[in-house]
Parts: C-alpha cells; structure tokens; sequence
C-alpha cells in the first residue's frame, strides 16, 4: 500500500482502505472459515501503509472514522453479531453463574443482552428484542443487589427504555393496545429513574439526553410524558 501525505489525510480513498482489508480477510474467511466471527483487536496508526502524522491531532480523524465504519460493516452482518453475542453471553453466563458478585461482568451480561436486543428490533424480530431486553433488565437487578448507586439507577432506566420501545413496535405492529399500556408503563419507569437522578443533582451532563429520549417515546403512547 503506498504512504500518502497529510493533504490527504480525510479524503475517501485513505479512509476507505480498512474496508478494503476488511472485504479481503472477510473473503478469505468465507472461503475457509464460514460464519465464523471477525474480531477487530487493533486500529493502530500503521494501519493503511501508515503515516507520519500518527501523534498528531490530525490522526485522530482516521482512528474515529475507522472505528464506525468497521461497526457498520459489522453490524451490517447481523446474524454474525448476533452470533458472536451469544457466543459471549454464554461464557459471561457461566462467570456470573460462579460468581454472582462479580459487578463488572454482571454489568458486560446486561450490556450484551441489549446489544443483542438492539439487533433483533433493528431486524424487526419484536418478541425476540423484547425477551434479550428483559434478560437484560434481570442482570441490573442482580446488580442493584450488590449497590444500588446512580450508576445502577441509568443502566435501570435504560433497560426500562429498551423494553418500553420494544413494546411500542409490539403495539405499533399488532395493534395491541396491552402492548401500549405495558411500553408506557416501562416508559415511564425509565422517566422516574431518571428524573430522580437530576433532582438529587446526580445526573451527569452525559446523560440528559436520555430523558429526550425518553420523553419521545412516551409522546408516541398517545399520552403526554411527565415534566
């Protein structure tokens, strides 16, 4: 691959090169290895032929662009994320199994079931999205157990959302108005956690978009979402 110079530092033909790595090992695990899950363990700055400006802000353009546009290959690929995700619940099932007091992996279970939940509403598979979200709700429980702290209470509140809005496409796509009564009902859970935070001046600045968030989707129950 050739050096190109800092002129050319965010044009498409040097950012899209780790696609073209991407679409050649992805060839070749097709042919030899198929359905096997690609992990991404670096995206270091020798990358793409390298380049000298690696401990420059200008670098900083190609790591961020690199990343997303590998994340929307992948994701592109769902049922290898969603196999690759049940590949990890299941080992991160047996640590938490062993050793139930063991937050960080707890907290990694809860954020791979959403993450796998994510994929199914994305695919339209509603009862699918709507079970790896509860089971993601039944690992902050399990987490709240050891210290119910504010960083529990958001991971709370997004479980809550993630239910709530996959029983909003329940509701949308079956008209079924216990599916509306059930999304306003977490909906509205997810509101309180949150609005709790902010009144105990506990909700950082990172977070206030999430009570946007929130309030939008009560708006779609037909009904107007708490100040």
């Amino acid at each position: 691959m050739p050096q190109t110079t800092a002129d050319d530092a965010l044009t498409e033909d040097w950012l899209s090169r780790t696609s073209g790595t991407r679409e050649f090992y992805g060839s070749l695990r097709d042919q030899y290895e198929p359905d096997t899950p690609m992990w991404l363990t670096e995206t270091a700055d020798a990358a793409c032929g390298g380049n000298p400006w690696a401990n420059t802000f200008l670098d900083s353009f190609r790591y961020l662009d690199q990343l997303g546009r590998l994340a929307r290959d992948a994701m592109g690929q769902s049922g290898e994320a969603v196999k690759a995700n049940l590949e990890s619940l299941r080992i991160l099932e047996e640590i938490t199994t062993n050793d139930p007091s063991n937050f960080e992996f707890l907290k990694q279970t809860h954020l791979t079931y959403n993450k796998t939940g994510d994929i199914f509403l994305r695919q339209g598979k509603l009862t699918e999205a709507l079970a790896y979200y509860r089971k993601g709700m039944d690992y902050v429980a399990q987490m709240s157990k050891l210290n119910d702290n504010s960083q529990i209470a958001v991971l709370r509140s997004e479980s809550n959302r993630k239910v709530g809005e996959a029983q909003l496409a329940i509701a949308a796509a079956h008209k079924d108005s216990a599916a509306l009564t059930e999304a306003r009902s977490y909906l509205l859970k997810a509101q309180e956690d949150l609005l709790n935070l902010r009144r105990r001046n506990e909700l950082g600045k990172n977070y206030e978009h999430k009570l946007i968030l929130v309030s939008a989707e009560l708006d779609k129950t037909g009904q107007p979402s708490n100040p």
